[in-house]
């Protein structure tokens, strides 16, 4: 992190207290922070030792370690992450299916050993909810218009339109 942020998270732990430039306080003194950092290396506690300072390292009281997501994990992330864009598209009265082999597709894409699961939302974003929205916008939908959101030949998740939309 920043030396500057550094600084204010060390202010804030010694203190319990902020102070602002015009010497305005806020108190943190009944406050639970909670830092996430990617450990690179997997889940030992002495990887942290290397990614954060022994002053900030010292504050701390506990450390929390997670295992590395696995293909599974993500696939199952990016099935949630989809589950509002169904929805969203169920109250414009577009179906939405999502395909296994997309499903797959997606959850691959946003796969990032270095990210976690972070990627899974911006995947969603670009290979499904913007697409959709142009889609939508560009074709009126009848009552129940099913969109299939699949694979193509080459293995990009494309969407397909049934023949429920007027040009």
């Amino acid at each position: 992190a920043d030396p500057a942020v550094l600084d204010l998270l060390l202010q804030i732990l010694d203190e319990g207290r902020l102070t602002d430039a015009q010497s305005r306080r806020v108190d943190f003194r009944n406050t639970l922070i909670i830092l996430t950092a990617h450990v690179p290396g997997g889940s030992e506690a002495a990887a942290l030792r290397d990614i954060l300072q022994p002053e900030l390292l010292n504050r701390l009281d506990d450390a929390v370690m997670f295992r590395v997501l696995a293909a599974p994990d993500i696939r199952r992330i990016t099935e949630l992450a989809i589950q509002p864009l169904i929805a969203a598209a169920a109250e414009q009265g577009v179906e939405l299916r999502v395909s296994d082999a997309a499903l797959d597709a997606l959850a691959a894409e946003a796969t990032d050993p270095r990210q976690g699961a972070r990627m899974v939302r911006r995947v969603v974003e670009r290979r499904l909810r913007s697409p959709l929205a142009a889609a939508v916008l560009g074709a009126k939908p009848r009552e129940r218009a099913v969109v299939l959101a699949d694979v193509d030949a080459n293995g990009v998740v494309e969407l397909r339109m049934g023949d429920s939309f007027r040009a």
